[in-house]
């Protein structure tokens, strides 16, 4: 996956901190103004003793005379000459009543090691719990401190770079000393070689503070003649004059030296310790540069031979355990050794009478399929029902990514000379409720009464063999039951149970956590499924994963309701026993009852050539009895066939298909149509047919596709303006503070209110008042007549304090940040309390609504985006929110927030989840919690769709208004992305793939060449995909783009992309776009062909004529060289527009119109721009069309808006 980072306002931040030094501010606010103290002290302190001894105890004096009544903290500190804080003492609520004196007396425990001289006492007076009013009182009193013993902890440490190092090169070597108590102590730093000898030293006298690392920095040039192999940085301490050693380190860091003829070699990697009857095999794959190995065995090296890569320990005893490490060698040099591997061989196989197991289970440490042999001989002296006879082998699944997989077995049986049939023998992988070590699951062997018995004397033989479904690889050497040997072995690791009953071999030791429930049974109504299972003994609780979603409940049973007839839902549970929890059991699918709803088939595409095209559609999770596609009109079954292919067609003609699945005679919804053409090679002028009716496929365009990010050169006529962005998921409208994150430097500052609020800095008192940023945006909207989306922070935490930089001692919870809430649960206040570390959501919206109304009204705010970009704020915000971002939590919290909006604001939009792209809406960037939670979803906006849409129900509200994407190509083209923000690096390659670029967002038939479209071509185009999942699972839901860019806009490929682009938005009906500009603000004026893309529609002639608002149809039969959009006016006008686009890169294009309908058009107008110039002028139109025919000549690389009157 890549993550293209987003620089675009670093350069506005580094104006906005120039202006903030020009008025000589160190912070990024203006001053704070103090409370005035109503209340003032009289007072003095001194010691009871001037001298005192190091490690005794001093007593400060301290008289206070209050002008009114009151309680107070006095705190207490020391100083030394240099003014450092040497200790502290504090007493709170000491009580003083008013006009009269009180003496407290605070003992202060003097370090046993504090420098003999003169300390400084001063104090300070603070309201009660470090409060208002307060009082400092420098330098009140002094005491001398005389010489005691001192007793000083001391941590050293050291790293060593490069390591290894080459004789002749340069090493350097950091050591660092940390001291418990403020000392004097001289370090030494030392190179020590392999024979004891110091290479070099170096020494210094250093005073150290309590608790504050001290570095010391050594570099050293290796002699050519050094010798070779593990030397080590040595660090001592001692006393000034070297007559007390304080400590010595001698091994702070070790580190190689070598040779180009005699290398280091690498640390041997995958080391495994398989254990046998008596013995054990240690197994590493080859390191680099290793000439030989040693293997230590139980605390003592073995040398093993040249190219020998395992080693085995022969002659070991039953049940012993022992532990091995492997290093490399190179001659004389030795590379570091492995981490250490323990292994336990089996217990002695317990003596019987009647019975004798011998296993085989070849030496195989990785396979696809296991493949265990047994053989059972009765030594008794009667015969063996096998119908009362089960053997167990374990193994541990080795599932990827915790993802379980059915498994497959197979078998061959026999008794003496006879054959078991496959009815006499019943096989069985059972996932243990409580899992071991060293197995998972195991298999079951058991047998019907028609398999007989064995007589004694007799040996059953059964040859096995299991596998998971998709063959992936097992590691046997983590398997209980495994024997790493192709000999037959008494192994008391496989089991035999005779009535239930173990009769031979040892069962494996059981982690120490409780199981999960065994059986659990359904039942279902329409709208609702209820789980039971037997209760778990010693269980205080169950959690149960609902579609992804965790519940816990205190009893044995789960109500999964609010659900929609006839649909399938998946389930796993555990069990909880205070702080230990089970396993969670396997999946498992309940239905509701009622008529299954079939969707419409999704991942529908498009594969072409010059004279056929192949449709291609994803199964449906549903039962189906097949499937039919209508071709050209025409209605095809392809049965269950996924697939059709439309042959003998002629190059560069356009043809309509969609797909519906069936079951019996029950007919699903038809796919929306898809229309694709074939292809052919154009070699120079070339013909297009645009087919256009304006009495068709008319669907209304959203106004409010025609945002943006920032209000780029003011001539665009942007319909929508978003505040949004990384810092948005930090923002504080308590105060206006925001921290800027990854994006730059992680300083929390006043940008919110300056940039996006429009407050200057010579306004920034301003900064400071309440939502000021929010209503500075809006109002700036609403001069605009454009839509306002106000990001709102659900990610945890919101800067607290402006002007400081933050780092990981500041990472949240701290006094850094205040804690972000949904809903305040309290009487709302349109002053919010600045001191309660909390910012409540629903309190700003009040607040908003306060003043310009509910969104429902003409002023209002109409929408709110629920964060940004959720699968990047461990990235963008480390310190805010560290951990990996979950699935699970991004909806929790949009949930939370969505009903404490709705709340406030009944007709507010809410936008999510905000996903950064592609990976953030398959996964949130967070594959391992993905497997977990995705059941029966095909991506993450499937499983946010479903739960929000339940919640909803619950709630008899719409939570989600909108689903929010941001999209940014990651094709590249002759090297570049298309979206680098590098311009001098785009070529003719990279313009190329940028005007084909967003075909991506509709086109079934283009596949672009990303990670994208090689592993996820079923969620192209993204449009479509989006529009399935919403119709599945959340039906009604609009669908936005907040954050796009195809970058190049200093080309006229970018102004093709941009314009391209916002012909998609309002043929596709998409509800909201904002785009956001790659380049910076700061580099407007070096793309203009983005100012054109936007202007060809909403000021085209420059006297801000528009594009129609409603979307007619509009079809090409060569999208790979053009494109064309149609619209008319809902108010009808008498006008129909056109966009029509030459993407073509060496030739013009003979356009040939149809007009459909019966509103007959005789003149067309042209406006356009081109490779030539960004400038949109007008060009020669038509003033003779008749029968709603005619032929344009299109340049190539031009955009044309087309008015026909």
């Amino acid at each position: 996956m890549i993550v293209f980072p987003r620089t675009t306002k670093r350069s506005i931040l580094a104006l906005f901190l120039v202006l903030l030094l020009l008025l000589n501010s160190v912070a990024f606010l203006i001053p704070s103004v103090s409370a005035v103290a109503k209340i003032s002290y009289a007072a003095s302190a001194k010691a009871t003793a001037s001298s005192v001894e190091a490690g005794s105890e001093a007593t400060i004096l301290v008289s206070v005379t209050p002008s009114e009544t009151t309680d107070v903290l006095i705190d207490v500190e020391f100083f030394d000459s240099d003014v450092k804080n040497v200790g502290k003492v504090y007493i709170d609520k000491v009580h003083l009543e008013a006009g009269v004196e009180k003496t407290t007396a605070l003992v202060w425990k003097v370090p046993a090691n504090l420098p003999e001289g003169k300390y400084t006492v001063s104090f300070g007076i603070f309201g009660a719990g470090w409060g208002s009013p307060s009082k400092w009182y420098p330098g009140a009193a002094a005491i001398h401190v005389t010489g005691g013993v001192p007793s000083v902890d001391y941590a050293t440490a050291a790293t060593v770079t490069p390591d290894p190092v080459l004789r002749g090169n340069r090493v350097a070597i950091d050591a660092s000393v940390t001291a418990s108590v403020y000392t004097e102590a001289l370090v030494e730093v030392s190179v020590v070689q392999p024979d004891g000898e110091k290479a070099l030293s170096q020494s210094w006298v250093e005073t150290l503070t309590a608790g504050q690392k001290k570095d010391f920095r050594l570099d050293w040039t290796v002699p050519a003649t050094a010798p070779l192999g593990n030397y080590k940085v040595a660090v001592g301490l001692y006393s000034p004059d070297r007559t007390v050693t304080y400590k010595e380190n001698a091994e702070a860091a070790p580190f190689q030296v070598a040779s180009e003829s005699q290398p280091v070699p690498a640390t041997p990697a995958d080391v495994k310790a398989v254990p046998s009857t008596d013995s054990v095999t240690v197994t590493w794959k080859a390191a680099e540069q290793a000439t030989s190995y040693d293997v230590e065995v139980d605390g003592t090296p073995v040398g093993i031979p040249t190219g020998a890569l395992s080693y085995t320990h022969s002659g070991l005893k039953p049940d012993s355990e022992h532990t091995y490490r492997v290093r490399a060698k190179n001659g004389s040099m030795a590379g570091p050794w492995s981490a250490a591997v323990t292994v336990k061989l089996p217990p002695a196989v317990p003596e019987s009478q009647d019975i004798k197991i011998l296993t085989t289970t070849g030496n195989k440490q990785s396979t696809s399929s296991i493949t265990p042999k047994f053989k059972m001989t009765n030594l008794g002296k009667t015969a063996i029902p096998l119908k009362d006879t089960k053997l167990r082998y374990y193994f541990t699944a080795d599932f990827a990514k915790d993802e379980e997989k059915p498994f497959e077995i197979g078998f061959y049986g026999m008794v003496k000379w006879r054959n078991l049939s496959a009815d006499d023998v019943v096989t069985n992988i059972v996932k243990m409720p409580i899992p071991a070590a060293d197995a998972t699951h195991y298999l079951e062997v058991g047998f019907t009464e028609g398999a007989g018995v064995v007589q004694p004397g007799e040996t059953l033989t059964f040859n096995g063999r299991m596998n998971k479904s998709d063959w992936s690889s097992f590691d046997q050497t983590n398997d209980y039951s495994f024997l790493n040997t192709s000999a037959e072995v008494e192994s008391p690791k496989t089991l035999v149970y005779q009535d239930g009953e173990l009769l031979w071999g040892t069962e494996p030791s059981l982690l120490d956590i409780p199981p999960f429930p065994a059986t659990v049974e359904s039942t279902s109504t329409d709208t609702s499924i209820t789980l039971t299972w037997d209760a778990v003994a010693e269980a205080t609780g169950y959690e149960v994963r609902a579609d992804g979603v965790l519940t816990t409940v205190a009893g044995n049973t789960f109500v999964h309701d609010f659900l929609k007839p006839g649909t399938l839902h998946t389930y796993n549970i555990r069990t909880v026993n205070g702080g230990k929890t089970s396993l969670w059991s396997s999946a498992f699918t309940a239905k509701t009852t009622g008529e299954q709803i079939l969707p419409a088939p999704a991942g529908v595409r498009a594969a072409k050539n010059e004279t056929s095209i192949q449709i291609t559609w994803k199964a449906l999770q549903e039962l189906v009895t097949g499937y039919e596609i209508e071709v050209d009109g025409d209605v095809l079954s392809t049965g269950k066939t996924l697939s059709y292919t439309h042959e003998g067609l002629a190059p560069a003609t356009l043809h309509t298909y969609r797909v519906r699945a069936r079951d019996g005679e029950t007919a699903g919804p038809w796919s929306d149509p898809i229309k694709v053409n074939t292809l052919r090679t154009v070699t120079g002028t070339f013909d297009v047919q645009f087919n256009v009716d304006p009495t068709a496929d008319r669907t209304p365009i959203s106004p409010y596709i025609y945002g943006a990010n920032e209000d780029l050169t003011g001539t665009e006529n942007l319909t929508a303006r978003r505040a949004g962005g990384n810092r948005f998921s930090t923002y504080n409208w308590e105060n206006n503070a925001s921290n800027s994150g990854s994006d730059s430097g992680h300083v929390s500052d006043s940008f919110i209110p300056w940039y996006y609020g429009g407050i200057p800095v010579s306004d920034s008192a301003k900064w400071e008042v309440p939502g000021s940023a929010a209503v500075g945006f809006h109002q700036q909207s609403l001069e605009k007549g454009a839509y306002t989306l106000w990001s709102l922070p659900t990610a945890g935490y919101a800067a607290k304090t402006k002007g400081i930089k933050i780092t990981d001692a500041d990472k949240a919870p701290s006094s850094s940040w205040v804690e972000v809430q949904a809903a305040k649960g309290a009487p709302f206040s349109l002053t919010p309390d600045l001191n309660d570390n909390a910012a409540y959501n629903d309190e700003f919206v009040n607040f908003l609504v306060n003043k310009f109304g509910p969104a429902s009204s003409a002023t209002g705010i109409k929408g709110y985006s629920i964060d940004n970009e959720p699968g990047l704020w461990n990235k963008t915000h480390k310190y805010m929110h560290p951990e990996m971002t979950k699935g699970a939590e991004v909806l929790s919290k949009s949930i939370d927030l969505a009903k404490a909006v709705k709340n406030v604001d009944p007709s507010a939009e809410l936008f999510g989840p905000v996903s950064y792209g592609f990976s953030d809406m398959y996964m949130v960037d967070n594959k391992a919690e993905w497997e977990q939670i995705k059941g029966k979803y095909g991506w993450y906006l499937d499983y946010y769709l479903d739960n929000m849409a339940r919640e909803s129900r619950i709630e008899g509200k719409r939570l989600l208004d909108v689903l929010d994407v941001h999209w940014y190509s990651e094709e590249m083209g002759g090297g570049t992305r298309i979206t680098s923000t590098n311009l001098a690096a785009h070529n003719l390659e990279t313009h190329k793939v940028r005007v084909q670029a967003p075909r991506s967002l509709w086109d079934p038939s283009y596949l672009e060449d990303t990670w994208i479209g090689d592993w996820y071509s079923e969620f192209l185009p993204l449009l479509p995909a989006m529009k399935n999942s919403v119709n599945k699972y959340n039906p009604g839901t609009k669908i936005a783009i907040t954050e796009y860019d195809f970058g190049g806009n200093h080309h006229v490929s970018g102004g093709i992309a941009q314009a391209d682009t916002l012909g998609i938005f309002g043929k596709q009906g998409l509800y909201l776009a904002t785009y956001w500009n790659m380049a910076g603000t700061a580099n407007l004026s070096k793309i203009p062909y983005l100012s054109s893309g936007f202007k060809i529609y909403n000021n085209y002639d420059g006297m801000n004529s528009k594009y129609g608002d409603t979307n007619v149809r509009a079809e090409t039969n060569d999208i790979e060289n053009s494109s064309i959009y149609s619209s008319t006016f809902k108010d009808n006008d008498g006008n129909l527009h056109m966009i029509v686009i030459n993407k073509n890169f060496d030739y013009s294009m003979n356009a040939d119109f149809t007009i459909g309908g019966t509103k007959q058009y005789t003149s067309a107008k042209v406006w356009a721009f081109d490779e030539n110039s960004p400038q949109i002028t007008e060009r020669d139109g038509l003033s003779n069309i008749n029968g709603n025919k005619f032929t344009l000549t299109i340049p190539k690389l031009t955009v044309a808006h087309i008015v026909l009157s």
